[in-house]
């Protein structure tokens, strides 16, 4: 098996621009615990439920913040 036919279109990617609330949420609805973040296509990493806890303000941009992954 190839990465490629392991990648899913059903979850969305966030952007730098979205929020961790906007995270947290996509991860309630899809059942998941991190998301891929995403700049111009470019992927800059994973964010995890953890992660948006610790940032203590998750109605900032989450390109606000430093990522953990």
């Amino acid at each position: 098996m190839v990465a490629k036919d392991l990648i899913s279109d059903v979850v969305s990617p966030l952007f730098t621009s979205d929020t961790g609330n906007t995270a947290l949420s996509w991860m309630e609805i899809h059942k998941i615990s991190h998301l891929p973040i995403v700049n111009n296509k470019q992927f800059l990493g994973l964010i995890s439920e953890s992660d948006i806890f610790d940032l203590n303000s998750p109605d900032t941009p989450i390109g606000d913040h430093k990522l953990s992954l």
